[in-house]
């Protein structure tokens, strides 16, 4: 039981509860299936695990078929949690929406704290599950992860609100000491157990990390004390003192931190002390010397200071002033006692201490080693099998302290999370809250940010109150400022900050009883409203009205008291608190008779009623007797002040003599939050309701008419149709007068809420009010200065971070703005219209530390009224279609450029100017109709009313008589002046009008497109007002309607060659002669005929030429003159051509156009929108390139649109000061390259950090100023990257060569590249011997070879390697050894103790050039020791001959058992050798890093440049073994493969891959071509041994392949013979023998020998040999010798020739049909020849396939002929046809010019 112990009996009364859950039998079952409307995709996974039985709801997440759980993660529970009140919705009773949870199954789910936090947050936090859950019985939690973390959220849980939990499964986790006594001490101190019936909480804690005896001590101490401290005590009257209550349960910071790695140090000999001793007497000797050079030099010999130690300052004596002290520091030992205990200084001391005494000192007694080194390695194991954890052993012998230290923080490797700094007090803030983001900062430094708790204190709130923080207390902690309310909650953050931040800041958290009162005239709104609250916050809806409505349908409490006026009796409260616990709030007898009598119910029945529903009228009673205590303390004051006496002890006073009387209990707390509706009415039910039940009261929100044009709200109201019984004007001015009474209460917080506006705007209006975490724009009085990148000046911030030298470290970047989502675009237009328009400089604002930039007034004022509506926090902003404006004055090609981008983007072009003129038009005409109407409704209203006599005329008034002829004179003036039809609007009408256009003409409909943006129409009209073209210019229209395109294109062209791409010179000038030999020849009818048709003439030459026309032509009356008048002079000579005139019309023109487009470009300049300019004088082609070039980051990298202006280049100094200050964090790539993850990382170059990026609060590192700028620009194509090794991977190279190669300037060189360390076994050696090493026994051995002159052997120089390998320089940066391993032998010893290169470079160079680099160091005459080893030619020879001797082997050594021997052309130039080594270096760390990525995720990896040994590679080779599964499971076909290059390993085995093809396909899906499994049986060639013994050859030794392939009878050779399946077979070639070898069951199952074959050699046929044996015999040859020498050999070829020339009938052009008969035979035969090489058999077959060929030439032919008549007379011959047929009768004419 909880308060006793862990172990405890099973209760019976829970059997039913523990039965396995019979579903679907009995009363119980499964509910109706869910709505997958309601549930969503993804809501049918979880149907199967619930179970309705005996009323209960059961829900075992492991039920069902496997299929619906098949993975069980942590996360699908998470996502189970979320899906849960959907389903508890389906399981709901309609009469009662409780449901008792009788069991909740969370078994296998590899929950951690992050779920157990989940699930406590669900079950005790959520509003809707705690809506429809009303208790859980039975949790299982077993066989999980659950540490002391998620131990720590379930005892929370179980202390605040696990109401009814019967038993906790918790087995089969990680659940330490400190997790166990928090869930024991949470279960006593929730005071619900045990039960009633005697049990307590059944918890199993069994299979955890618990030391039983620990938990049980740690939980029992206090009841023992007790138990031992009353033994004495028998039989006495007095009552046994209750138990003390467990002390509260503290947080230990400690509790979580569990080892990682067991690092253990070992040391043979303590050679630490001898060691400094030696230094010190090094340093005295120095010291020494040095003072005697200064003497002899008579110089003085400076004199060492004494530094006196700094006085440190006391403790108190005095316990109080101690504690004090202690209370101060908040409990924080370490910071209380830093002043008076520093730690020791780590400097060395500035006088070199004195020698001390060797006889002074004490002997210690014979350390045992041996007995040590075994308590070690116990200690070790013990360890291991506690935690299992892994193992790292250091070897401290010829370490010093330093650098021990060092290769510990190394070798302990680096631990996940970001290394924060301690919480730093922020003094000396000014008045305004946004200087603490600056305070004492650098210029140079980022600001700080505020943190989600805004101006409040996370203490308080951790404390579950709501209070302001304050300046005075201000910390800065991980770059965030905080608030606190006082100096102990600034003290007690700072000492465990992590704390307080675990949970997000809300008002509505567990624990949390904010209490709101929500009031308007006649209620208006307010149920809703409060409704609203409920479900944003979860808070209780106290609806007064309603509470007395339920009161009424309830049975009322008999108090059992006649009169209503006496107090209650003890069981009254009890019954009456009984009922209040278990249900609604009820009326007494009296109160509901009154009631229903028409009387009002009182005050205090009115607090009652709300206290019961909130289930604290308990407080009532307990404050009432609060109350009559102080009074009967007053009373007992005031009877000893009667008498002269002192007061009673028992009674405490306060400063001003009132008696301080506590309560008699706590007071309870509401279970949350909660709103009041319909109470209180005035000031006094206020009062009261604090008064008796002291509630806190956050606020009171009161709804009023705020607007300047708002209704009244007796108008307003009635339109609401409010009023229609109860009159409104005495009711609204009580209680008008009734909140202003309340307003006047002091120390009560009240708000006015805008009656007049709409629900959702009300709702956000009083989010703003009570929640301070509600996300709104910072106020400007808090946000951080935005900086302005425009006010940047290059030459004075270089001149302010120049040092006194003039240097400057770091060339200054302009300020960067930091963007939210939505960049610099407007998120107001980019939500509503779906468009990027960019926002204004001056309408910035900072929400959630970011910047947004809106567009207009309105947008900002919808902006600041909900950000969050336009900011989405959970994703990325959705990207509009890209839109891409081109414009440019007349002859810059636009539409042209239009048109191809078009047709590259496959997106239409949009001619803005004409489309938007037709929608200006449609609406005017509109306009005009509109306005028509109006005029005819208002001549309808103006009718003269008739009377009886005519028109009724107002009396006196006479119509004026008309004039005769003053109408007629009045129609003719309005005909001549008729003017066209007014559209009614006014100048802003207009415009809007033309705004309203653009709108709709660039809507959110339009898609992607390209904008001719040809904008000149207006320019030409002078009768327009150049307001009237203001108004219509582009740039204003654009501006106006919000609908800028994403980038704006303005084409320049010069002035010539506009006018030439729009007009032809020549042609103007030819039509202009043309008009003047007319005009000279006075031919009046060509002039007529021509100008009609004239067009390139300017306007005023073409009025000339008609002026002289009609001269021509004289009038109708008098006909042409008599005689013809002569041209003018000026019309038919004038001194400049038609085309002049023309191109000076057209620059005219076109300057007008670039005015218009220069002012289009500053307006849109001014919006951070500046156009790009491109010139097109250079081609169509290069301004194409350009205008796509300025298109990309809009087109081609759009998705990077929005990111790219987030992203901020950030200096070293820069991402120093962010990181350890916190602001950002490392990205998932931490240190590696983003650009491309498996990158080496080179970390010991001074540049590997240089080039850094900030996005998001994650710092990314570019390898580079280029990938840097590629990251910059689109950053979106390389954040979602594969995540990189967490493995680290550092060069690891060893070089060889023969003498005098470059073997140690290629090692420099190369460690200088990579930041490796350069290491050669010489310094090695002497830095290990040296005499400020610390000595060790390897040291020792090796310095006693080397003063006897020997040679040290081999296993020391690796065991010197070795130790100078583990150092910490090495392990972090790498190492490039150079000319070792010189032997086979210290290459075997190198692998043995586990040094192995990754690449091993061997660099090759002719012998000559050996020779001539020693000759040319003779010459330059250098006298070190080792270049007079180099100059000497004899010494070379002698040294290069032992290289000769040893490379071949160390070469053979490495490659055939590591494969990483590379080699290195030394006779090239020194910079190919350096980017040849650099290349093989990175690839090989490339090469590992990718390995160690790719199978840490699981998947396939390439195994080529790891290393892995032929051992390896044998003992995790796959059942494939070195078949390639590529090749069977697409081509069926047996490969076999022997590069060990394309080898992978896939899950811990190695596959075969025949080529890099197939090696990338089975990569990218290794499972696709693992389904077809390898044969049983797989062909194998026999080698030379086995075909020694005679086999039986199956086919009776013919070829199968020949067999199958070409149809032909091949004997075999006998030289390639494969075994499959037990059989033997044989080939007549390599290549016959492969192919079977690829597919051996097609040969198998289709080679068939033909039932006829050729005659074969008899066993009496002479043979060959021994024909020949006759003739040396000289016995001769017979006839009959030669003719079985001719059958055994070509008889078979014979008649295989012949019956295929019987089949065939070859017959060649020009030739006879016997002499096409032997030419063919003499073709087969060569073509079949048994002993031809491949090459030639090659070539023979050629050339017998061509002869017959040539021999099908006249039929081909022929046939082709007869088919190209018909085919050309139907169409159908082709040109491939007519190409075939010319082929064909060349080859003929080239058969017949052969032919002699």
């Amino acid at each position: 039981q909880a308060g006793k112990g862990l172990e405890s009996s099973h209760p019976s009364c829970w059997q039913e509860a523990t039965e396995p859950s019979s579903r679907g039998q009995g009363a119980g079952g499964r509910a109706p299936p869910l709505d997958r409307g309601m549930v969503g995709a993804a809501g049918g996974r979880w149907d199967h695990c619930f179970c309705l039985t005996r009323g209960q709801l059961k829900v075992e997440l492991q039920a069902g078929p496997r299929r619906y759980w098949k993975a069980t993660t942590e996360e699908d529970f998470l996502n189970f949690l979320k899906e849960l009140p959907i389903h508890l919705r389906a399981f709901a009773h309609e009469g009662s929406s409780l449901i008792e949870l009788g069991l909740l199954d969370a078994a296998c789910f590899q929950l951690g704290s992050v779920g157990c936090r989940a699930l406590t947050q669900c079950l005790w936090r959520d509003a809707q599950v705690r809506g429809y859950v009303s208790k859980l019985l039975i949790l299982k939690l077993h066989k999980n992860c659950i540490g002391d973390a998620g131990a720590f959220h379930l005892a929370e849980w179980l202390e605040d609100s696990a109401d009814g939990l019967q038993e906790l499964h918790l087995s089969h986790n990680r659940i330490q000491d400190a997790g166990a006594v928090a869930l024991v001490r949470s279960a006593a101190l929730s005071g619900r157990y045990p039960f009633r019936n005697g049990y307590g909480l059944w918890c199993r804690l069994d299979q955890n990390w618990i030391d039983a005896d620990n938990v049980l001590a740690r939980v029992e101490g206090c009841g023992e004390e007790e138990e031992e401290g009353g033994e004495g005590e028998e039989g006495g009257d007095t009552e046994e003192p209750p138990p003390k209550p467990l002390p509260p349960m503290k947080p230990n910071p400690f509790a979580n931190v569990m080892p990682r790695r067991l690092l253990f140090l070992s040391m043979e000999e303590d050679e630490l002390k001898a060691w400094r001793l030696a230094l010190l007497r090094a340093q005295h000797v120095e010291k020494e010397r040095r003072r005697k050079e200064l003497e002899a030099a008579g110089e003085e010999v400076p004199e060492e200071e004494e530094v006196e130690p700094e006085e440190l300052p006391v403790l108190p004596e005095d316990e109080a002033e101690l504690e004090e002290l202690f209370e101060k520091g908040g409990g924080d030992l370490l910071r209380t006692m830093a002043p008076f205990a520093p730690p020791p200084s780590l400097e060395p001391p500035a006088k070199l201490p004195p020698i001390p005494d060797d006889s002074q000192d004490i002997q210690l007694e014979t350390e045992d080693r041996a007995t040590y080194k075994a308590s070690e390695e116990g200690a070790v194991k013990a360890l291991r099998e506690k935690h299992a954890l892994p193992l790292l052993r250091l070897h401290a012998d010829g370490r010093d302290p330093t650098s021990l230290a060092e290769l510990l923080r190394v070798a302990s490797g680096g631990f996940r999370g970001a290394r924060v700094p301690l919480p730093k007090p922020l003094e000396g803030a000014g008045d305004e809250p946004k200087e603490l983001l600056r305070l004492e900062l650098e210029e140079k430094q980022a600001s700080r940010r505020w943190s989600q708790w805004q101006l409040h204190c996370p203490v308080s709130l951790y404390d579950k109150t709501l209070v302001a923080g304050d300046k005075e207390f201000a910390v800065e902690y991980a770059g965030y400022v905080f608030l606190f309310a006082d100096v102990v909650k600034q003290r007690r953050f700072c000492s465990w900050p992590k704390k307080f931040l675990t949970d997000a800041p809300r008002i509505n958290a567990p624990g949390m009883h904010l209490g709101y009162i929500l009031a308007g005239p006649c209620g208006y709104r307010c149920n809703e409203l409060a409704n609203r609250m409920h479900e944003i916050y979860g808070f209780d809806v106290i609806d007064m009205a309603a509470i007395i409505t339920k009161a009424m349908e309830l049975e009322a409490i008999d108090a059992g008291i006649e009169d209503p006026d006496a107090a209650d009796d003890e069981e009254t409260v009890r019954r009456r608190s009984s009922d209040a616990a278990s249900g609604p709030p009820r009326l007494l007898l009296a109160e509901k008779a009154a009631l229903l009598a028409g009387g009002a119910l009182g005050v205090d029945t009115l607090v009652r009623l709300i206290a019961g529903a909130l289930k604290v009228e308990e407080n009532i009673q307990i404050i009432k007797d609060q109350k009559g205590a102080v009074e009967v303390a007053k009373k007992a004051l005031e009877d000893a002040a009667a008498a002269g006496a002192e007061p009673p002890e028992d009674i405490v006073v306060n400063d001003d003599g009132e008696p301080i009387v506590p309560l008699a209990e706590p007071l309870r707390r509401p279970a949350r939050g909660f709103v009041l509706v319909g109470f209180p009415e005035t000031a006094e039910h206020l009062q009261a309701l604090q008064a008796q039940t002291q509630l806190e009261i956050e606020r009171v929100m009161i709804l009023k008419m705020l607007g300047e044009e708002a209704p009244e709200p007796i108008e307003f109201l009635a339109k609401k149709g409010i009023g229609e019984v109860t009159p409104l004007g005495p009711v609204l001015e009580a209680q008008l007068a009734n909140f202003e009474a309340m307003a006047g209460i002091e120390g009560l917080r009240v708000e006015e809420v805008p009656m007049e506006a709409e629900e959702s705007e009300q709702v956000v209006h009083i989010r703003k009010l009570i929640d301070p975490f509600y996300p709104v724009v910072t106020d400007p009085a808090m946000a951080a200065d935005i900086p302005d990148p425009d006010e940047f000046n290059l030459e004075d911030a270089m001149a302010a971070a120049a040092d006194e030298d003039g240097n400057v470290a770091e060339v200054p970047e302009p300020p960067v703005i930091p963007w939210g989502t939505c960049g610099p675009y407007c998120p107001v237009t980019l939500k509503e219209d779906y468009w990027l328009f960019p926002g204004q400089k001056e309408l910035q604002h900072s929400f959630g530390n970011r910047v947004y930039a809106v567009a207009s007034e309105k947008a900002s004022a919808d902006f600041l009224a909900e950000p969050e509506r336009f900011v989405p926090l959970a994703r990325e902003p959705s990207l509009p279609p890209p839109r891409v404006l081109v414009t440019g004055p007349t002859g810059s090609t636009v539409e042209r450029q239009c048109e191809l981008l078009s047709k590259v983007y496959h997106i239409p072009v949009l001619k803005l100017e004409e489309i938007w003129r037709r929608e200006v038009e449609r609406r005017l005409d509109e306009a005009k109709a509109a306005k028509k109407k109006r005029e005819l409704e208002e001549a309808d209203a103006e009718k003269v009313l008739l009377g009886d006599d005519g028109p009724a005329w107002p009396p006196g008034w006479v119509p004026k008589e008309p004039v005769e002829g003053e109408e007629e004179a009045a129609e003719e003036e309005a005909a001549e002046e008729q003017e066209p039809e007014d559209d009614g609007l006014d100048d802003e009408q207009r415009e809007e009008l033309f705004v309203q256009a653009m709108r709709t003409v660039l809507g959110s409909h339009c898609g992607a497109c390209i904008i001719d943006g040809t904008w000149f129409g207006d320019l030409d009209n002078e009768e327009m007002s150049e307001e009237v073209k203001a108004a219509r210019s582009l740039q204003n229209l654009l501006f106006k309607a919000r609908r800028l395109p994403d980038v704006s294109i303005v084409l320049r062209c010069k002035h010539d060659l506009a006018f030439g791409q729009t007009h032809d010179a020549a042609a103007i000038d030819a039509e202009d002669e043309e008009l003047c030999a007319l005009a000279k020849a006075q031919d009046a009818a060509g002039l007529k005929e021509k100008l009609e048709v004239a067009k390139l003439v300017g306007q005023e030459r073409k009025a000339a030429f008609k002026a002289f026309l009609e001269e021509l032509q004289g009038t109708e009356e008098e006909g042409p003159p008599d005689p013809l008048p002569d041209a003018p002079e000026d019309l038919i000579a004038a001194e400049e051509k038609e085309s002049d005139r023309a191109k000076a019309s057209f620059i005219e023109k076109k300057k007008v156009e670039q005015e218009a487009l220069k002012a289009f470009a500053e307006r849109l300049a001014e919006a951070r929108h500046a156009p790009r300019k491109v010139a097109v004088d250079r081609g169509e082609d290069p301004a194409h390139r350009s205008v796509r070039w300025h298109c990309r980051q809009f087109m081609e990298q759009r998705s990077s649109l929005l990111l790219r202006h987030q992203v901020v280049k950030v200096s070293p100094s820069q991402a120093a000061d962010l990181t350890s200050r916190a602001l950002v964090m490392p990205s998932v790539f931490k240190d590696a390259d983003p650009m491309c993850v498996d990158a080496p990382l080179y970390t010991g170059r001074s540049d590997t950090f240089k080039h850094a990026a900030e996005l998001r609060g994650r710092l990314y590192y570019p390898r580079g100023a280029e990938a840097l700028q590629k990251f910059l620009e689109q950053p979106q194509d390389y954040i979602h990257l594969s995540v990189p090794s967490r493995i680290a991977v550092q060069p690891a190279i060893a070089i060889v060569g023969p003498p005098l190669s470059g073997k140690t300037t290629l090692a420099r060189e190369l460690a200088e590249r990579t930041g490796a360390v350069y290491l050669n076994i010489p310094e090695v050696l002497t830095e290990i011997c040296s005499s400020t090493t610390l000595p060790s026994a390897l040291s020792r051995e090796m310095t006693n070879y080397l003063r006897m002159g020997g040679q040290v052997p081999d296993e020391n120089i690796i065991e010197a390697l070795r130790h100078r390998l583990a150092s910490a320089d090495v392990l972090q940066r790498g190492w490039v050894l150079d000319d070792f391993p010189l032997t086979e032998p210290q290459a075997q010893a190198m692998q043995q103790a586990g040094i192995v290169p990754h690449r091993l470079l061997v660099i090759n160079v002719p012998e000559g050039l050996i020779f001539m680099r020693s000759n040319k160091l003779r010459k330059e005459g250098n006298d070190s020791d080792l270049d007079l080893i180099q100059q000497e030619p004899a010494l070379q020879r002698q040294r290069l001959d032992a290289y000769e001797r040893n490379a071949p082997l160390v070469r053979c050594f490495f490659g055939l058992t590591f494969d990483n021997v590379r080699d290195v052309d030394g006779s090239r130039s020194a910079w190919a050798m350096y980017d040849h080594a650099l290349k093989e270096t990175s690839r090989s760390v490339s090469q590992r890093l990718e390995y160690y990525r790719r199978t840490a995720l699981g998947l396939s990896a390439r195994v080529h440049g790891m290393c892995f040994t032929p051992q390896r590679m044998i003992g995790s080779e796959s059942v494939w073994r070195k078949y390639c599964p590529v090749a069977l499971t697409l081509s069926n076909e047996l490969v076999q493969c022997r590069d060990s290059h394309f080898t992978v390993e896939y899950k811990s085995k190695i596959y075969w891959l025949s080529s890099e093809e197939n090696a990338q396909l089975f990569m990218s899906d290794p499972e696709s071509f693992l389904q077809v499994q390898l044969p049983a049986a797989v062909p194998q060639l026999l080698s030379a041994t086995e075909r020694r013994n005679p086999l039986q050859s199956q086919l009776e030794d013919y070829c199968a392949v020949a067999l199958v392939d070409r149809k032909e009878l091949v004997k075999a050779t006998g030289h390639h013979l494969i075994r499959f399946m037990s059989k033997v077979y044989s080939f007549s070639s390599q290549e016959a023998a492969q192919k079977f070898m690829r597919r051996p069951m097609r040969y198998v199952q289709r080679a068939k020998l033909p039932s006829k074959r050729p005659a074969l050699k008899g066993e009496h046929q002479v043979s060959l040999m021994h024909a020949l044996q006759k003739g040396r015999e000289g016995r001769g040859l017979e006839p009959a010798d030669m003719l079985t020498f001719m059958q055994a050999s070509v008889a078979e070829l014979i008649c295989q020739a012949l019956v295929d020339s019987g089949e065939k009938r070859p017959l060649y052009p020009g030739k006879t049909a016997r002499e096409s008969a032997l030419l063919f035979l003499a073709k087969f035969l060569r073509a079949k020849n048994p002993v031809s090489t491949d090459m030639n058999a090659t070539k023979v077959r050629t050339e017998l396939e061509a002869f017959l060929a040539d021999c099908a030439l006249p039929a081909r032919l022929g046939k082709l002929s007869e088919e190209q008549a018909a085919m050309e007379a139907d169409g159908t011959w082709t040109s491939s046809d007519a190409r075939v047929h010319k082929e064909l009768c060349q080859r003929f004419d080239e058969i017949f010019a052969l032919s002699p």
